[in-house]
């Protein structure tokens, strides 16, 4: 373990075990929170290990279609997608969606979420046709049951502009980007994370357009607001 938070959180994993059963809940849970910790100080393949046997144990004990089996595998899924292996992430990922759509419905937030995981693991592969009909299909009901302004709306937007640009299509990148831009100046505020990444991603779009001195400024714009 390199840092204080890596030291506490595998204290607190050790604590699980001493005190439960490897499968009690608890243990899983402490289990799965330093994975969590493992993911986000770089440490991919401690993640992984303890991923892979949370799973297992929910599996086992609270079977495939318990929430917290679902999350399990979903988690997985992701660190796998990061470490390069999509054959395996995609698996998960559609026994997530599978699972999601049959016990909840194609509308419930963890089955969009389920989509919009896949979708990113199709376009990390270069599936980016499958990767954007499921986009379009997660925006279209965000729009229709959230609204048009609502921030997971507009990260749909963002989804599906920047698989847009990834195909080519410009043009169509270049207008949703534009009207996801406005409605989050107009939301979220000029200085807002989400309308700083929205900007960045328009100025790329600019820039393949050969808008270089539109892009320029956009760029501009998110590097100041990030240094103050």
């Amino acid at each position: 373990m390199n840092t204080i938070a890596n030291e506490v959180a595998l204290n607190l994993d050790l604590d699980a075990r001493q005190r439960f059963s490897e499968t009690h809940p608890d243990t899983l849970d402490a289990m799965a929170n330093l994975a969590n910790t493992l993911h986000d100080h770089g440490d991919l393949t401690g993640a992984l290990a303890l991923q892979e046997s949370v799973l297992e144990a929910r599996h086992l004990i609270q079977g495939e279609e318990h929430f917290d089996t679902v999350i399990a595998k979903s988690n997985l899924a992701l660190t796998l997608c990061e470490q390069g292996d999509y054959a395996r992430a995609l698996k998960l990922q559609e026994s997530v969606l599978e699972t999601s759509r049959r016990i909840r419905d194609a509308e419930h937030p963890l089955t969009l979420i389920a989509m919009n995981n896949l979708s990113g693991t199709l376009g990390a592969q270069g599936d980016l046709a499958e990767a954007r009909a499921l986009q379009e299909s997660v925006l279209e009901t965000r729009r229709r049951i959230q609204g048009a302004e609502h921030p997971d709306t507009l990260n749909a937007m963002n989804n599906l502009a920047s698989t847009l640009h990834d195909l080519g299509d410009l043009s169509a990148a270049y207008v949703m980007e534009k009207s996801m831009l406005e409605t989050l100046r107009r939301v979220q505020g000029e200085d807002h994370l989400q309308t700083l990444v929205g900007m960045n991603n328009f100025a790329r779009t600019l820039s393949a357009l050969g808008k270089l001195r539109k892009a320029r400024t956009l760029q501009e714009r998110v590097l100041e607001a990030s240094y103050r």
